[in-house]
């Protein structure tokens, strides 16, 4: 089996709503047909010229309708899994940011790749996710935040 490495940049956006932090989670399509879908946060590829940052800015704004007032540059975090695709093993690395959102105002701009976009606790959201890597960064993101409060 062929091994195939891929690289995507995302955003876990953020909200405060006087009490608590609030995340947006995508309801993915998956490739492998519509009737497969998984929540996950917003992440793509990185177009030509493009650094990691901007990649996941552009698209989280494509996927959801959201821009972000400030992006956390003091930490990374990476999520890597690998899963097969027509006969490739692709081992995937992708890099998220902390994006904090002055509103909760979303829209589904995409409706071939997101079936549905959703605020939650990030309590919430651990247990919302669909896979285990993202329940994981998710974690990390809690202990990030509360060591910074």
């Amino acid at each position: 089996m062929t091994v195939h490495t891929d690289e995507s940049f995302g955003i876990v956006p953020l909200f405060h709503n006087g009490k608590e932090w609030l995340v947006l989670l995508i309801e993915q399509i998956s490739h492998r047909g519509s009737e497969r879908r998984f929540w996950t946060l917003p992440k793509g590829h990185r177009e030509e010229g493009e650094t990691g940052m901007v990649a996941a800015l552009r698209e989280l704004q494509e996927e959801t309708g959201i821009t972000v007032a400030r992006v956390e540059e003091e930490r990374v975090f990476i999520m890597q899994y690998s899963f097969t695709h027509e006969d490739l093993l692709i081992e995937k690395k992708v890099h998220f940011y902390l994006g904090y959102c002055n509103d909760m105002e979303t829209e589904i701009t995409q409706p071939d790749e997101v079936a549905a976009l959703d605020w939650f606790t990030l309590e919430e959201a651990g247990v919302k996710v669909t896979h285990e890597n993202a329940r994981i960064l998710l974690q990390e993101v809690v202990e990030f935040l509360s060591l910074k409060s």
